[in-house]
């Protein structure tokens, strides 16, 4: 089946008007994929002035094609789709620099352009930075849909934490996202209760190795992923 390729393009929209001491570095130009892919960009924010600052980021969706999906991490939380400001606040020392905003768009086999702008901000309000991507999702061919059903982890390896997305397509009894070792051992069982959602998950107590995530409906296996912790 032949798979529809996309190419994501990222406009990058600086505010160097209202910004005295943030300023965005080493931003990437461009992304290719496939549009069941998950796409992912790390922002890097450097604090360009003489003083510390602590700062929160911020999410503003322009622009979401339906059936898409737009979320963030920033400083040791990602969030839901639905949530815009990070409850998380970084601090930079003078010349410090922070690569903890994670920025994700699931096209999830939608075709269409996605505009989400990203601002870090300080925490007294008087100073920010912002940029704005757009997500060009190009459909051509048939769109491979097994995006419907999936369980996906961010970041990938993970360290101290992961983020678990999953979609059972459809409702079950019980559904289950099960963590185990390369062996088959459990490490980890979290009960889900929506059909779709995110799960954060502590790996705090996970040796570095590979596990396999196992998405669970009615006590079978539905969807599963690779999950690499590396500390």
């Amino acid at each position: 089946m032949k798979k529809a390729f996309s190419l994501l393009l990222l406009t990058f929209l600086f505010q160097f008007s209202f910004a005295q001491n943030l300023t965005f570095v080493h931003p990437e130009a461009t992304i290719n994929g496939n549009d069941t892919d998950l796409v992912f960009l790390k922002l890097h924010v450097k604090n360009i002035g003489s003083v510390s600052q602590t700062v929160y980021a911020k999410r503003k969706i322009q622009t979401l094609v339906t059936g898409q999906q737009s979320y963030f991490c920033f400083g040791a939380t990602c969030y839901p789709p639905s949530v815009n400001k990070s409850s998380d606040k970084v601090t930079l020392a003078p010349g410090a620099e922070d690569s903890t905003l994670k920025t994700y768009c699931n096209p999830r086999g939608h075709a269409g352009t996605t505009i989400v702008n990203y601002c870090v901000i300080t925490e007294n309000n008087s100073d920010s930075v912002c940029i704005t991507l757009t997500y060009n999702q190009l459909a051509t061919g048939v769109i491979y849909n097994s995006n419907k059903l999936f369980v996906n982890a961010f970041p990938n390896p993970a360290t101290n934490d992961v983020t678990l997305l999953y979609n059972t397509e459809k409702n079950y009894l019980s559904k289950e996202l099960v963590i185990a070792d390369l062996t088959g051992k459990i490490i980890d069982v979290l009960t889900i209760e929506a059909a779709e959602g995110i799960a954060n998950v502590s790996t705090l107590a996970y040796p570095n190795g590979v596990y396999v995530c196992r998405l669970m409906a009615d006590g079978a296996p539905i969807a599963y992923t690779k999950l690499v912790i590396q500390k």
